[in-house]
């Protein structure tokens, strides 16, 4: 009986962590289309060409980091800032940890984002072998 609830338990947990990943997947997805998006706008609206990134550059010799905090002033005076002005809100991931919102040397946003997820199951038996399980996280 124990094995079987093993089983069942395994499976359980496969499934449940395995559809917050795909979920989580989609949403980084949409995430990584507006940020390449947004960081285009910026680049293309920045007086000298600049990426959203600390320090600013306009060419990346290396895979850098994006500063979603990134400001710059337009000829005109006025300040803009990556983020609200090219993107409404930080991206959902941004603050994950751990996470890294890069810029690739081509000008392709990358995203990569570690699931540290664990399941963890219970499985105790009471006097009159009733079975009682919880699973938390």
């Amino acid at each position: 009986m124990v094995a079987i609830l093993s089983i069942l338990a395994a499976i359980v947990a496969g499934n449940t962590t395995g559809m917050s990943a795909g979920a989580r997947g989609s949403s980084k997805s949409t995430d990584v289309s507006e940020v390449q998006k947004a960081v285009d706008n910026f680049k293309g609206q920045h007086p000298r060409n600049y990426y959203p990134t600390s320090p600013q550059t306009s060419t990346l010799t290396v895979n850098t980091q994006i500063n979603f905090s990134a400001l710059f002033t337009t000829p005109e005076g006025t300040t803009k800032t990556f983020v609200p002005d090219f993107l409404q809100r930080a991206a959902k991931h941004a603050a994950d940890a751990p996470s890294s919102w890069q810029i690739t040397t081509d000008g392709t946003v990358t995203s990569t984002l570690v699931s540290n997820v664990t399941f963890f199951l219970h499985v105790t038996f009471s006097l009159r072998d009733k079975l009682a399980f919880s699973a938390y996280n």
